[in-house]
């Protein structure tokens, strides 16, 4: 019984560490969107105030 507790302990360990790994890569790709966005309007805005 112990066992099996503790393999399901680890599995949602895994599966834990899994989703946590895939939002940190999404959150990493947002923050790269946002950071060329935002490059992107600051060259506007400097084409804008000549």
């Amino acid at each position: 019984v112990v066992e099996a507790m503790v393999d399901d302990m680890t599995t949602e360990g895994l599966n834990f560490t899994e989703e946590a790994f895939k939002t940190n890569e999404k959150v990493i790709n947002l923050q790269k969107k946002l950071t060329s966005s935002i490059k992107a309007m600051e060259k506007e805005m400097k084409v804008w105030s000549g």
